[in-house]
């Protein structure tokens, strides 16, 4: 971690950028971002079929999705048609920051949603207008312009008033290259924790399906795995109270869908918890330590904890992708009942659960650690943007 912490201490320093003859470039001029760049241009005719780029398709800079649609279809938001180097503008509540920058034409003529404002820079670097509008302080003024409280959005016209700092083009085009520089780090180590959580899935199935077999430490095999009930192993209760109940204690509080706040209080300790009702019924969770389970989470306690490893159940239960058998359309609900009644092929021997649980937890532990590096990327990113955008 070294490097990290040399990195954390000169993030004030290393923003400074000068020429090739080591002098200080001119000062940063300021300007409106409608009179350097064209906020919404004149559309291209539509095509009889395009890439449609709407709201869900962008997160986070990246493109997710696009969908193929035809002329005679198409929604009546496809209206920004893209040329090379333009920008989108998240224009529906901006806070959360899901612009994308257009590098490329295409085989097919490429569409954005009237959710977003275009930006085509003339005569300003592009990527250095792209970074910029990540920064909390463009975003911060385009939250005072915007109307509405549950989905605040900006008008064009108001965007089009919002300053933009404008340094000399040299100087545009090394910030620009920097941070976009970044922005690659990111996407490679995104890429990389794709890669080893698919890798990773892969094996728990094929441990699963008993195809990767562990032996004990004289090289013997294990005995034979054998069918059962949920029922058989654990017993399942309901977590407390229909509200987060946060006070700020030690205890982290779980819902459905993980870490929710903290509590003076716990329920649960080195347990699995399902959730239960809700987008995020039959996920399931592990936490090592003291907990509070709400309503939405189910905690599993063991029917004999003599005869189960608590880890290995986690990835038991995991495998079976529980979240495929809940019931309901408008509510998703995991009953008891089903819980109870699913069944799983298991290892009784609690030499092979201990076995595999320690190996599938070191994988969690690189991939975890692989996590933390990008959480650690873009809080540098996020900390040269707050500083370098004053």
């Amino acid at each position: 971690m070294t490097e990290n912490t040399v990195l954390d201490n000169n993030v004030s320093s290393i923003i400074k950028f000068k020429d090739k003859d080591g002098n200080e470039y001119p000062e940063w001029e300021y300007a409106p971002i409608g009179t350097v760049c064209e906020i919404n241009p004149k559309p291209d005719k539509l095509e009889n079929e395009f890439y449609y780029i709407d709201l869900e398709s962008v997160e986070d800079g990246k493109l997710l999705d696009e969908k193929i649609v035809f002329k005679s279809n198409a929604p009546s938001r496809a209206q920004r048609t893209l040329k090379e180097n333009d920008i989108l503008f998240q224009m529906v509540r901006p806070y959360q920051k899901n612009n994308y920058f257009f590098r490329e034409v295409r085989d097919k003529q490429s569409v954005a949603s009237t959710g977003y404002a275009q930006i085509r820079s003339n005569n300003i670097n592009p990527m250095f207008v792209y970074e910029f509008i990540f920064a909390n302080k463009f975003v911060n003024d385009v939250l005072l312009r915007c109307t509405g409280s549950n989905y605040p959005a900006i008008n064009s016209n108001d965007l089009k008033g919002i300053n933009i700092s404008i340094p000399c083009k040299e100087e545009q085009s090394k910030i620009a290259l920097f941070l976009s520089s970044i922005d690659n780090l990111i996407s490679i180590q995104e890429s990389s924790i794709s890669i080893l959580e698919t890798y990773n899935k892969g094996l728990i199935s094929q441990i699963f399906k008993q195809e990767i077999r562990f032996k004990d430490d004289n090289g013997n095999e294990f005995p034979d795995w054998i069918e059962c009930k949920l029922k058989d192993l654990y017993i399942f209760e309901y977590g407390e109270g229909n509200n987060n109940p946060s006070n700020g204690g030690q205890y982290p509080v779980y819902g459905a869908n993980g870490i929710i706040g903290s509590y003076t209080k716990y329920n649960a300790e080195q347990s699995i918890i399902i959730g239960h009702m809700g987008a995020y019924a039959g996920s399931v969770l592990w936490e090592d330590r003291k907990h509070f389970v709400t309503y939405n989470g189910t905690i599993t306690k063991p029917k004999d904890k003599a005869a189960i490893v608590p880890k290995y159940g986690y990835y038991l239960l995991l495998n079976r992708k529980i979240d495929k058998i809940c019931a309901g359309s408008g509510m998703p609900f995991l009953a008891y009942s089903t819980l109870n009644n699913i069944k799983v092929i298991t290892t009784l021997c609690l030499k092979e659960q201990e076995k595999i649980a320690n190996f599938l937890t070191s994988l969690d532990n690189v991939l975890q650690e692989e996590k933390n590096y990008l959480k650690y990327l873009k809080t540098i990113k996020k900390g040269l943007l707050q500083q370098m955008f004053v």
